[in-house]
C-alpha cells in the first residue's frame, strides 16, 4: 500500500481523490510540527498526515494504543474515523492548546494529572525490572547524545551544571525503584486542548511507551506542583533531568533545520533550567 507523505500544495486534490465522501469546504494547515503535517476542514474535521515513513509508523503506534482503550478512556482523544496508511482523520477536538509561555491554573493541573494517574493505573504486561532497564538504557543513550550535541556551545560552566544536573537524574533512574507506568510519552502545552468549560482533550499518542512515571510530568512546567506525594521526594531530580535533555534536543534539531531564531529560544530555555 501506498504510504501517504505529500506536500502542502497537493493537499486539496489528494483529499478529494482520498475521501471523496468527506464534506469540507475550507482547509487550514498547521505545517508546525516535526513529524506531522495537520489540516482543519470546517473546523470540524482533523487530518494528519505522517511527513516520514517513521512518523507513519508512530502513527499507526498511536491508533493501536487508542484501539486498545477507547471504549474505556475517560478523556477527549482523537477519535479517528477514516485511515490509510500514513494518514487518518478524526473528528475535531474542540479547545486551544496550552499556552506554552505561562503554567496552567489549579483546575486545569488537577484535571492533567487526573488523565496521568488514569495513565499510571494500566498494568504492563512485561516484568517491571525489565522495563525499568529498557527505560534507563535508552534515556541514559538519549540524554548523552543530546549534550555531546550541543556541549560546544555552552560554556565551560553551563557545561559542567548540565552534566552534574543529568548525572543526579541517571543516577537516581538507575538506583531507585520505580514502577513502569504506561505514558502519553510527548505531553507537552500543544498536545492538550482546554475548551471554555474546563474539559480538557489530549492529542498525539505516537510515542506512547512503558517507563518512568515521573517522564510526563516534566514536559508541562508548573505539573510538578501537583506531583502525587509518593513523588515529592523522589521525581524533581528525575523531572530536571528529562526538561534539560528535552531542551538540549531541540537545540540539536533547530540547527539541523536551520532554525536559529528556534535554537535560540531552546537555548534560552535551557539557561531558565540551570
Amino acid at each position: 500500500m501506498e504510504i501517504w507523505h505529500v506536500s502542502r500544495a497537493e493537499t486539496v486534490p489528494m483529499l478529494s481523490q482520498r475521501w471523496p465522501d468527506l464534506p469540507w469546504n475550507k482547509a487550514r494547515a498547521i505545517d508546525t510540527g516535526w513529524d506531522f503535517r495537520v489540516w482543519i476542514l470546517d473546523e470540524r474535521w482533523v487530518v494528519r498526515a505522517a511527513r516520514t515513513h517513521a512518523a507513519s509508523w508512530r502513527l499507526n503506534r498511536e491508533w493501536r494504543l487508542l484501539d486498545s482503550f477507547l471504549s474505556e478512556i475517560p478523556f477527549r482523544v482523537p477519535r479517528y474515523e477514516r485511515r490509510i496508511i500514513g494518514a487518518g482523520v478524526y473528528p475535531c477536538i474542540p479547545g486551544e492548546a496550552l499556552p506554552d509561555n505561562r503554567e496552567p491554573t489549579g483546575p486545569t493541573l488537577y484535571a492533567i494529572r487526573e488523565f496521568l494517574d488514569w495513565m499510571g493505573r494500566k498494568v504492563p504486561q512485561a516484568p517491571p525490572d525489565i522495563l525499568r532497564r529498557r527505560w534507563t538504557r535508552s534515556y541514559l543513550a538519549w540524554s548523552q547524545k543530546a549534550l555531546r550535541e550541543v556541549e560546544p556551545l555552552l560554556s565551560v560552566k553551563e557545561g559542567r551544571r548540565i552534566r552534574a544536573l543529568l548525572g543526579e537524574a541517571s543516577e537516581r533512574l538507575a538506583s531507585e525503584t520505580w514502577n513502569p507506568v504506561l505514558l502519553h510519552g510527548d505531553l507537552v502545552p500543544e498536545h492538550v486542548l482546554q475548551d471554555g468549560q474546563g474539559a480538557l482533550g489530549f492529542l498525539d499518542f505516537g510515542d506512547w511507551r512503558w517507563g518512568d512515571p515521573a517522564f510526563d510530568w516534566s514536559g508541562i512546567v508548573g505539573l510538578e506542583h501537583v506531583i502525587p506525594d509518593s513523588g515529592r521526594e523522589t521525581w524533581p531530580a528525575r523531572i530536571t533531568g528529562y526538561r534539560l535533555t528535552a531542551r538540549l534536543t531541540g537545540i540539536s534539531w533547530a540547527l539541523r533545520m536551520g532554525d536559529v531564531e528556534g535554537s535560540e529560544m531552546a537555548m534560552r530555555m535551557l539557561r531558565r533550567l540551570i
